[in-house]
């Protein structure tokens, strides 16, 4: 039996239903003024490529690829660096959180509770 492209994205309507809630592992956040070596060091400790910073009520999100180009990692801070980044909520579906992974390239996405960054991340 042939699958087509239809019947197969059709059966996919399971997982893109998904609440991100199933989903959550605890965030990794830092405060914004860490200097971005330490940022560095708990990027390699815990195995991660994202962490997160809360910015002026708002979640900023930093990644290796925005470290990379950094010159002068003692003294450059990660708000300068970091970017805002949607957040999902805890009902939110995986084709929301897929949709918005793919536009900011991340791997990882903040998942809010009545505002407040409180549950956790959800990972590709």
């Amino acid at each position: 039996m042939k699958l087509t492209v239809n019947r197969f994205y059709g059966h996919l309507d399971v997982i893109r239903s998904v609440p991100v809630r199933d989903l959550l592992d605890p965030p990794i956040i830092i405060s914004k003024d860490v200097a971005l070596s330490k940022i560095i060091s708990t990027l390699n400790e815990t195995d991660s490529y994202d962490v997160f910073i809360e910015l002026s009520g708002k979640i900023g999100a930093l990644t290796i690829r925005d470290i990379i180009g950094i010159k002068d990692i003692t003294t450059t801070r990660p708000s300068l660096v970091g970017k805002i980044i949607p957040e999902l909520n805890r009902d939110s579906v995986i084709s929301e959180a897929a949709r918005i992974m793919s536009h900011y390239r991340m791997r990882t996405l903040p998942v809010v509770h009545n505002g407040k960054f409180q549950l956790g991340e959800l990972l590709n």
